[in-house]
């Protein structure tokens, strides 16, 4: 009996260590190096610098690695808001930063010989396009679903809505909505249709398949019939809409916009650098009006 009893207060003494000792601090050493979601609302990240005419026109645009304008998300037409979630997260404003059901149908195309992917929440990618690699592992996924219930905790289902239009890439340098919807159609994204939101909230899964720059031309078209079927779906358009969207001739802007008075923009740009600094200007999200007038430049050009 006293050697049951000695096993057993053994037995015990080992998982009381186990789960009250041991493995609280190793939950406690992993956040500490996790990365805090305090840094998804940081508003020093780098975004685009615009030279514009006396009338507003962009003459020119300056950005290092980072193609960014933020916005906020009144700025987002509602269509747009709605087929980012129809395609990418519909449980959106009910999961609590991670979805069980998404991640267990992930988990079982990973089980059966492929890489590891999918199941990521709208929370879960915006915390893996600014915080963590794209490292495709287990460990990572683990952080990611960690952060993404953290971040839960700290901002409300808008401001990471928000944050996500701001910091997702969409394919090149575009980082964020705004420089998406001025990179691929040359409007700002107030102006954006609805069929034109479809394509570009089905572009962040795989922006390199969906590029209509990209080696699969066609691949665009059939994700966007994806993400209006989904509105459909969840009943955020109706089948007629759908149909209209459909239909709608998307034209791309199929060359780099260049800049108006290039060697304007250079003056004014090196003027620019000599003032702030090169990494103020790369970076700083700065609006320039100049005294040009792109009209009247033009015409003297002709």
């Amino acid at each position: 009996m006293k050697k049951y009893a000695k096993i057993k207060f053994f037995t015990f003494g080992i998982t009381f260590s186990l789960f009250f000792i041991f493995f609280p601090i190793l939950f406690i050493m992993f956040l500490q190096e996790l990365p805090s979601p305090n840094q998804l609302a940081a508003k020093d990240a780098p975004q685009t610098t615009r030279i514009l005419d006396r009338n507003g026109i962009v003459l020119g645009e300056i950005y290092g690695n980072y193609n960014r304008t933020l916005i906020s998300l009144s700025d987002v037409p509602m269509h747009l808001q709605q087929a980012t979630i129809a395609i990418e997260d519909k449980n959106f404003y009910i999961h609590p930063g991670f979805d069980v059901p998404s991640m267990v149908r992930a988990l079982k195309k990973n089980l059966s010989g492929k890489t590891i992917q999918g199941g990521s929440t709208i929370t879960q990618q915006l915390i893996k396009s600014s915080l963590l690699t794209p490292e495709q592992s287990i460990s990572r996924k683990i952080k990611e679903v960690t952060l993404a219930f953290w971040s839960e905790r700290m901002y409300s289902k808008k401001q990471i809505l928000e944050m996500y239009f701001n910091q997702v890439p969409y394919g090149g340098m575009a980082w964020g909505i705004e420089a998406a919807s001025e990179t691929y159609f040359n409007k700002p994204v107030q102006k954006l249709s609805l069929a034109e939101s479809a394509f570009l909230a089905g572009l962040t899964t795989a922006p390199s398949i969906y590029s209509p720059y990209g080696t699969h031309p066609g691949a665009w078209k059939k994700r966007q019939k994806e993400v209006i079927d989904h509105m459909v779906e969840l009943k955020y358009i109706s089948q007629k809409e759908a149909d209209k969207a459909l239909k709608e001739k998307l034209f791309f802007n199929m060359k780099p916009r260049a800049a108006h008075a290039p060697h304007f923009v250079n003056y004014i740009t090196d003027l620019l650098i000599e003032k702030y600094g090169i990494t103020m200007v790369e970076k700083g999200g700065l609006q320039v009006k100049t005294t040009l007038d792109l009209k009247i430049q033009d015409m003297a050009e002709k």
